[in-house]
């Protein structure tokens, strides 16, 4: 996996005009703003309000804070709290198990974030991995359509789809594979499915497979339901879908 950019020098010369043109253009939000390009991997607890800790350790995605720093201006620290929604954690935790603190990536554009270093399990790069979200990066994966298949490249990732996440990331993926002659694996998960479909259409290709050519390697996938309250819209349920 490769940024637009990067996908662009790969090719070279061998990449279409159109191509080139459509993969030199994609913007990143690392271009101008370096705030969250880097994330800290954590269980310091401590970046939470303590007033509120028990009720976004299990419940909320995000904790957001924007505050003004004398020195820095407008200073944004975003902490990703896995341990509130991620399936593996969540059925230790109905097993009865114990974490020795939260699962946190802490995103911030203060760089003396008072994080303990114990606590501290490492680090995460985003650097060329979150396009903006921008009416001229949407305007160029609507175009990216016309550039798929020329001189048989194929592409797929964040860069090619109306939005900017992880989900749509891996569906691209799936999208250019069923194109290339693979076989879609979800086809008994009706919303799964869709989506793919939906996506086909807006990346402008179609499944290249024959029915005689059809494999399954291993047992016929399927797939079950994981859900959790959003923690923007307490309302509304947001669905997954895994393969067992």
């Amino acid at each position: 996996a490769c940024s637009a950019d990067n996908a662009k020098r790969l090719l070279s010369s061998s990449a279409s005009s159109l191509q080139a043109h459509l993969l030199s253009h994609v913007q990143y939000t690392d271009d101008d703003d370096m705030s969250f390009a880097e994330g800290i991997i954590h269980n310091d607890a401590s970046v939470l309000p303590a007033q509120y800790n028990d009720v976004l350790s299990t419940t909320y995605s995000n904790y957001v804070r924007v505050r003004r720093d004398p020195s820095e201006g407008t200073v944004y620290d975003n902490t990703f709290i896995l341990s509130s929604w991620v399936p593996a954690v969540q059925r230790a935790m109905q097993q009865g198990k114990r974490l020795a603190g939260p699962m946190l990536v802490t995103y911030s554009s203060d760089k003396h974030l008072p994080i303990d270093k114990s606590r501290i399990q490492g680090t995460v790069s985003n650097i060329r991995a979150h396009p903006h979200l921008s009416v001229q990066n949407l305007a160029l994966s609507s175009f990216m359509r016309f550039a798929q298949g020329q001189h048989n490249m194929y592409f797929c990732g964040s860069y090619t789809t109306p939005g900017n996440g992880h989900d749509l990331s891996f569906l691209s993926g799936l999208v250019v594979a069923s194109a290339v002659g693979a076989v879609y694996p979800f086809e008994e998960c009706v919303e799964a499915r869709d989506d793919f479909k939906r996506l086909q259409g807006l990346m402008g290709l179609k499944s290249h497979v024959r029915e005689g050519q059809r494999v399954r390697v291993g047992p016929t996938a399927q797939c079950s339901e994981v859900s959790f309250s959003s923690c923007v819209n307490s309302d509304s349920e947001v669905k997954f879908y895994k393969k067992q």
